[in-house]
């Protein structure tokens, strides 16, 4: 499946927040795995974003970096981060069905919505 890093970036934490509920195991198996496959690019993006806050941000004097907003750092930085959040990458993605995951708030389902399969309309 071929998925922007921003989506999978927002997906990291609504899987967080499944696995740590009571599941089937099936769907339990497939959200762990969908964890796995794409942590390296979730931790590649994390990185990159942190270097463009290093390189746009003025350091706090605690080794803080901080972007202030209104500026042409900011704009430059947010320009950046949006090429960032737009690159897409394949990822091996082990679809669920909605009727696995009984106590999905609508938060995560929006944020988890391509791995989900949909159903079967007659």
């Amino acid at each position: 499946m071929i998925i922007q890093l921003k989506t999978l970036a927002d997906a990291k934490l609504a899987m967080q927040h499944l696995g740590a509920e009571k599941l089937p195991a099936k769907a339990s198996y497939s959200i762990a795995r969908n964890l796995r496959k794409i942590n390296p690019d979730i931790e590649e993006y994390d990185k990159k974003v942190n270097e463009l806050i290093i390189k746009y941000g003025t350091d706090e004097g605690d080794g803080n970096f901080r972007i202030k907003p209104q500026t042409p750092a900011f704009d430059a930085f947010k320009e950046e981060l949006e090429q960032l959040q737009n690159l897409e990458v394949e990822v091996d993605i082990h679809l669920l069905k909605l009727d696995d995951l009984p106590s999905i708030t609508p938060n995560d389902l929006a944020l988890l919505d391509f791995m989900i399969e949909a159903p079967d309309v007659p």
